[in-house]
């Protein structure tokens, strides 16, 4: 079984429910500053792990 690019993103952003989002070039503005404790912390850290964990076919050459 194989899948396009997009048909892998696409699984991917229904996954996180995230499928209505708009997309952006950049994310935030180039050159801030990040520090440890700007934000809240995450309500559901399942989030975060479903999107880091979401490799294209597990490629090497992407980590």
């Amino acid at each position: 079984m194989s899948h396009s690019p997009l048909s892998y993103v696409t699984s991917i952003l229904e996954d996180l429910d995230l499928q209505d989002c708009n997309p952006s070039s950049t994310p935030m503005e180039e050159g801030l500053q990040l520090f440890m404790d700007m934000g809240a912390p995450a309500k559901d850290s399942r989030l975060y792990r479903g999107i880091v964990d979401s490799d294209w076919a597990g490629d090497r050459e992407t980590r």
